[in-house]
C-alpha cells in the first residue's frame, strides 16, 4: 500500500495564544555575530509583546515553528498510528488530522485545513529478496538529469531542491530512532519514498493538491497513482528498465525460441548483445551515461538511428533483468528490475 509519510504546512495568517508561557514555547532570541539591531517584536492573542527571532512548540504529534517566514507545521500522520505501517487516504487519515488540529489550536490560532501544503511525502514498504545493501549497485544506475544521486546511510538518494526519492533500509532506521525497543519488521525491509519539497512540486506531482482540504478529496488509488507516476516518469525513466516485453520462458531453450520467433534474422546476435550488457554497464558507470553516448553528436547518427539504438538498449536491459532472474544470477540490472517490480510496476 502507498501511504503518507511527512507533511509540512505553511501560513502567514496565524496568532499564537500566549508566547510568555515557556512551558509551551521555546524561544529563539540569539543574535547573529556582529548584529546590533533589535530583535523582532511578536504579539500574541493576549496582547503580550515579546522580542525574539522566532518560537517553536514540539510535541509527539507535530513540530510547530514561527519565524520571519511565517508559521510552519510538520508531522507524520502514519507514525502517529504505527512505527512503520503507512496511513493512506480515508477516514483514519481524517481522524488523525482532526486530532492534530485540535492540539494545534490549543497553542496557536490558524486555519489548519487551508494552510499551504509545502511538503508532501509518499512511501511504500516492501520485503525484498536480498539484504538491502545488495541493491545499492542497481540503484546507482539511476542518474537523472538535473538531479543529484548519492549513497545515504543505509540507502540511496536521487533528487534536487524541489523533489527527491530515496530507497533505504527501514529496519536500520527504526533501530536508530527507537534504540533497543522490541519490534519485528519483515525481512530485508526496504522503504521507497518520493518527497515533494515545494508547494509547486506538491501540486505538480500529487494530483494538484494545495492544502489538507484538497488531500481529503483524494482516494487511496489517487495516492497510488501519484506515487507510481512520479517514479515511472521522473526516476525510473532514466534507467529504461520498465518496459514489459511479451516474452516468457523458463530456461535457455525457451529464450532462444522466443527471440527466433520475434526476430528471425537477428536473434542470435541479439542474444550475444544481451549477454554483454554488463560490460557496457561497467565501462560507462550508468544507464544514463550509455544513453548519452548513443545520443552524442560526435557519433554522427541520424535522429531515427539514435531512436532505434536507444530502443534496442531498453529492450536489452529489460531482457537482461528477466534472464538473470531465471538463471538465479544476481546483477545490478536484475536487482534494479526487482525494485521497480516491487515498488512501481
Amino acid at each position: 500500500m502507498i501511504g503518507i509519510d511527512k507533511i509540512a504546512l505553511h501560513t502567514r495568517d496565524f496568532k499564537p495564544l500566549d508566547l510568555t508561557d515557556l512551558s509551551v514555547w521555546g524561544v529563539n532570541a540569539n543574535r547573529k555575530q556582529g548584529s546590533t539591531g533589535e530583535l523582532p517584536t511578536w504579539k500574541d492573542s493576549k496582547g503580550h509583546e515579546i522580542k525574539a527571532n522566532g518560537f517553536h512548540h514540539n510535541t509527539d504529534l507535530f513540530n510547530l515553528t514561527i519565524d520571519y517566514k511565517g508559521c510552519n507545521i510538520q508531522f507524520n500522520p502514519s507514525k502517529i498510528k504505527h512505527e512503520y505501517n503507512l496511513l493512506s487516504a480515508g477516514t483514519e487519515l481524517k481522524e488523525t488530522m482532526s486530532t492534530i488540529e485540535t492540539e494545534i489550536n490549543k497553542v496557536c490560532g490558524l486555519d489548519f485545513k487551508n494552510m499551504s501544503l509545502c511538503r508532501f511525502d509518499l512511501a511504500r514498504n516492501e520485503s525484498m529478496d536480498f539484504p538491502i545493501s545488495m541493491y545499492f549497485g542497481g540503484l546507482r544506475l539511476l542518474r537523472g538529469k538535473r538531479s543529484e544521486s548519492r549513497n545515504e546511510p543505509e540507502g540511496f538518494y536521487i533528487g534536487n531542491r524541489t523533489h527527491q526519492s530515496i530507497f533505504y533500509n527501514k529496519e536500520t532506521g527504526l533501530r536508530y530512532s527507537l534504540g533497543n525497543s522490541n519490534f519485528i519488521t519483515p525481512p530485508n525491509f526496504m522503504r521507497g519514498e518520493c518527497r515533494y519539497l515545494k508547494s509547486l512540486s506538491v501540486k505538480r506531482y500529487a494530483n494538484g493538491i494545495r492544502n489538507i482540504n484538497d488531500l481529503f478529496e483524494l482516494s487511496p488509488s489517487d495516492l497510488d497513482s501519484a506515487y507510481r507516476n512520479y517514479f515511472n516518469r521522473v526516476i525510473f525513466v532514466r534507467s529504461k528498465l520498465g518496459e514489459q516485453l511479451k516474452i516468457d520462458w523458463n530456461d535457455e531453450i525457451q529464450l532462444f525460441q522466443s527471440l527466433k520467433k520475434d526476430m528471425p534474422k537477428g536473434y542470435f546476435s541479439y542474444w550475444l548483445q544481451l549477454n554483454s550488457i554488463n560490460n557496457l554497464m561497467e565501462q560507462f558507470g550508468s544507464i544514463q551515461s550509455i544513453k548519452d553516448f548513443i545520443s552524442s553528436a560526435e557519433l554522427g547518427e541520424s535522429r531515427s538511428a539514435v531512436f532505434r539504438n536507444l530502443k534496442k538498449l531498453e529492450q536489452l536491459l529489460a531482457l537482461k533483468g528477466q534472464l538473470d532472474k531465471q538463471r538465479n544470477v544476481v546483477t545490478d540490472a536484475s536487482l534494479l528490475q526487482e525494485i521497480k517490480q516491487r515498488f512501481v510496476a
